[in-house]
C-alpha cells in the first residue's frame, strides 16, 4: 500500500471539498435543505419521510391528492382522479422505503426503492419488496402484481444514472414461488432520479401553486437542494478526474484501486473480529448456538442466536437491518404464534406482520444507513453494540417462555 500517495490523494480531496464550500459561500443562495443537510444531516429514511408526505393527500400540507395524482400519471397507474379512493401512504413499511396502497374503488399497490445514497443494492431486494406488498397484498394473483397499472416498484436513485441490479430482481430462496425473477418486460419496474424525474414531477406540481404559497418556496428550495447535490457531484468527479489526468500516472490509478480493495479486507477483519467479539456476550449457550453466515457479497452476512441446529427458529443481527427473529420456511405458519409473539416479546419487538421468514423486529433497532457506515461503528464502538445486543438476548434467551415457544415451533414448523 503506498501510503504517500493516499496521503495525497487524501489532502486533495479535502482541497476539493474546500473549493466547493468556498464556492458555496460566495455563489449560491440560501437553501434551507441545504442548511439542515449540513447540520443534521438528511439521510434516506428522511429523504424517504419527505417524499411519502408530498403523496400524502392527507398531510398537512393541504394540497390533498395534487401529488399524489400528478405522480401516479407519470408511472401510468390506471385511476380515475374524480374517485375518491382511500390511499394510505407510508414510509419505512416493513423495510420498503415507501408504500402506496389503494383498497377502494380498486386495489392499487405501488412501492418506491428509495437510494438517495447511491447504496448497494441487496440481494433479492427488489423482488422481497414485490412479494410483501404487491404479490400478496392482490391475493397472491401474479396477473394483478405484474400489471403495470395497478402494481409498480419506482427505483429512485440520487443524483446519478444508477438504475436496479439483476441480483435485485432474482427470487429469496425463503419464498415458496414458482417465478424466479421479476419479469422486467411487463414494464412494470421504473427508474427515477432525484435530478430528473423526482425534480419534474415537483416542478409541475410548483407551477400549480400561486406564486405567494409558502408551500411553493418549500418545494422549490427541495428542487434545488437536489440541484445543488447534482452540481457538487459533478464539480468533484470534475477535479478527481483531472487530478488523475494530470500526471497521467496509470501506477497512481492502479495503486488507489488496490488500496480500495485492501479497505474492503478490512472491512471483512473488522467483521471477523466483531464475530469473535459477540461469540463471547451473556446468552443461554447451553440453548443457543452461535454462528455467522454468508451470503452474496462479502459484507451481507448475519450473525445468529439459534435454538437447535441450523435452520431452526434464531435471533439474527445483520449490521443494516437489526435485530429479528427468524426461522425458516416459517412465512406460511408464523400468524398462527402471533399472539404468543406478542405476548411474551411485546416490550422490545414489534410483530412483523407480512409473508416474509422474519417474525419480530427489535423497536429500539441496531442497524446502520450504509455499509460504510457500519463497518466503522463495529470496528470503533463495538462495545456499545455489543451492550445493547447483550441486554437483549440475555433477556429473552434465558426466558422459559421463549425456549418453550422456540421449541414449540421448531417441532410444528419444518
Amino acid at each position: 500500500m503506498n501510503n504517500e500517495l493516499i496521503t495525497n490523494f487524501i489532502e486533495e480531496y479535502k482541497s476539493i471539498e474546500k473549493q466547493w464550500s468556498e464556492k458555496e459561500t460566495k455563489g449560491d443562495d440560501f437553501n434551507a435543505f441545504d442548511f439542515m443537510h449540513s447540520v443534521f444531516g438528511i439521510t434516506e429514511t428522511k429523504h424517504s419521510k419527505i417524499v411519502a408526505y408530498f403523496l400524502n393527500p392527507s398531510a398537512n400540507h393541504g394540497l390533498g391528492t395534487l401529488f399524489l395524482n400528478s405522480f401516479l400519471k407519470k408511472i401510468e397507474i390506471d385511476f380515475d382522479e374524480n374517485i375518491k379512493y382511500n390511499w394510505e401512504i407510508t414510509s419505512e413499511d416493513k423495510n420498503a422505503d415507501i408504500v402506496i396502497k389503494a383498497t377502494i374503488p380498486q386495489r392499487i399497490s405501488v412501492v418506491i426503492e428509495n437510494k438517495s445514497n447511491e447504496a448497494k443494492d441487496q440481494a433479492n431486494q427488489l423482488y422481497r419488496y414485490w412479494y410483501d406488498h404487491i404479490y400478496t397484498f392482490h391475493g397472491n394473483d401474479l396477473n394483478k402484481a405484474e400489471n403495470k397499472h395497478i402494481s409498480h416498484l419506482v427505483y429512485l436513485s440520487g443524483f446519478s444514472e444508477k438504475t436496479y441490479t439483476e441480483l435485485s430482481l432474482e427470487k429469496p430462496e425463503n419464498i415458496s414461488l414458482d417465478y424466479q425473477k421479476l419479469d422486467e418486460s411487463k414494464e412494470f419496474i421504473t427508474n427515477w432520479s432525484f435530478v430528473t424525474e423526482l425534480r419534474d414531477w415537483l416542478t409541475e406540481c410548483t407551477d400549480k401553486l400561486e406564486e405567494n404559497s409558502w408551500f411553493k418556496f418549500f418545494l422549490k428550495n427541495y428542487i434545488q437542494f437536489w440541484e445543488i447535490q447534482s452540481l457538487k457531484n459533478k464539480f468533484y468527479m470534475e477535479n478527481l478526474n483531472n487530478y488523475f489526468k494530470e500526471n497521467n500516472n496509470k501506477e497512481d490509478w492502479k495503486t488507489l484501486n488496490k488500496t480500495l480493495a485492501d479497505i474492503n479486507d478490512l472491512k471483512g477483519e473488522w467483521l471477523n473480529l466483531f464475530s469473535d467479539k459477540l461469540c463471547q456476550i451473556n446468552y443461554y449457550s447451553s440453548k443457543f448456538n452461535f454462528s455467522r453466515d454468508y451470503y452474496d457479497a462479502k459484507y451481507h452476512n448475519d450473525f445468529r442466536w439459534t435454538l437447535g441446529e441450523r435452520g431452526q427458529i434464531c435471533f439474527i443481527y445483520e449490521p443494516l437491518e437489526g435485530l429479528r427473529i427468524w426461522k425458516k420456511n416459517f412465512y406460511t405458519h408464523k400468524n398462527n404464534y402471533k399472539n404468543e409473539f406478542e405476548h411474551i416479546f411485546s416490550n422490545d419487538f414489534e410483530y412483523l406482520d407480512n409473508d416474509s421468514n422474519y417474525a419480530m423486529v427489535l423497536k429500539d433497532n441496531i442497524k446502520f444507513e450504509t455499509e460504510e457506515e457500519a463497518a466503522w461503528e463495529i470496528a470503533n464502538n463495538s462495545e456499545i453494540l455489543m451492550n445493547k445486543l447483550s441486554a437483549i438476548l440475555e433477556k429473552y434467551t434465558y426466558n422459559n417462555d421463549v425456549i418453550e415457544l422456540f421449541q414449540k415451533i421448531s417441532n410444528e414448523v419444518k
